[in-house]
């Protein structure tokens, strides 16, 4: 029964923290959300006929987390001064970096969150 009492106290905190932080929570969920949409519905499609995507390296912990076999280079070859050295395609890095700069600020903000949240579970349980 005191474990139930204790569950009880910690969900009433969690809630009232969620008052402070739940917009905060929400923005982000939507951003991770549209994030992702934009990544795969329009960054990587956009660069489909510029780059070779094969040939870009795979993040680490993609291939450890997930065990993956390596994935084979690509053997075509691009003529680089007609494809990624112009104008359209210097915007297009600087707008993606500027969304990723965006979104990396929100993971700091769910951070903080999670991080206060869990300070507020500390010290309103027993020892």
């Amino acid at each position: 029964m005191v474990a139930y009492k204790a569950s009880a106290n910690l969900l009433e905190i969690i809630r009232a923290d969620d008052i402070i932080y739940g917009s905060e929570f929400e923005q982000l969920l939507d951003d991770i959300v549209i994030h992702r949409d934009y990544l795969f519905g329009l960054f990587i499609p956009s660069y489909m006929n510029k780059v070779l995507l094969r040939n870009m390296e795979v993040p680490d912990f993609f291939e450890e987390d997930l065990n993956l076999r390596k994935i084979a280079k690509s053997n075509f070859k691009i003529d680089y001064n007609n494809t990624i050295r112009t104008v359209e395609f210097d915007n297009e890095v600087y707008n993606n970096s500027l969304k990723y700069m965006y979104a990396i600020n929100s993971y700091r903000v769910f951070n903080h969150y999670l991080s206060e949240t869990l300070k507020l579970i500390e010290l309103n349980t027993d020892d």
